[in-house]
């Protein structure tokens, strides 16, 4: 899986090896979609290869349409930013001490396993809150299964015969990323 840091060094070696760029093979890749954004854009002078390999990358995502991400995204922004904040929530854990080393680094924007891991635990949260009494794992469980919201990867609710989420609540995109010379400047 090609992620975001390591994306370009991979992509090269790929291309140098001719595993990528070249009509014999096809390449799907997971949420990238900052390479469909208008304002990316590779150095003509040093990243030719680049340029080769990606044109006509299949890119599969999957497709979010959620009005909480923008307030998620700021309050991550400000998290990062914070350092008072951060202590904040480092001194409410049962252990602070094992914190001592750790620092927020800033991802800003998020990306989509932030938005699953957010759901994941509303989806953990909401289900205890609705399980009475103390409640053992089965009985959490079997509340997860009836727990249904709106997150901030989509509509959330899960299959009661398999526990995992419901497909008709994820939807995905495919694209096909054909870079073009007419958007292209004598430098870029």
């Amino acid at each position: 899986m090609i992620l975001e840091g390591d994306w370009r060094d991979i992509v090269k070696s790929a291309c140098k090896h001719e595993l990528i760029g070249h009509p014999d093979y096809s390449w799907m890749v997971p949420d990238l979609t900052y390479l469909l954004d208008p304002g990316f854009g590779l150095d003509r002078n040093t990243e030719t290869d680049l340029a080769k390999a990606f044109h006509g990358l299949g890119m599969i995502n999957l497709h979010m349409v959620s009005s909480g991400q923008e307030l998620f995204n700021r309050a991550f922004a400000q998290l990062s930013h914070d350092p008072v904040q951060q202590q904040d929530i480092i001194s409410k854990t049962p252990y602070p001490q094992h914190f001592s080393n750790f620092s927020f680094y800033d991802v800003v924007p998020p990306f989509l396993y932030h938005y699953l891991v957010y759901d994941s635990f509303i989806a953990l949260g909401l289900a205890a809150c609705d399980t009475p009494g103390l409640f053992t794992g089965p009985k959490l469980f079997a509340q997860l299964l009836q727990t249904s919201f709106d997150g901030l990867s989509g509509p959330i609710s899960f299959n009661s015969r398999t526990g995992t989420r419901n497909a008709i609540s994820t939807q995905y995109q495919i694209s096909n990323l054909r870079l073009s010379d007419a958007r292209s400047t004598p430098t870029e």
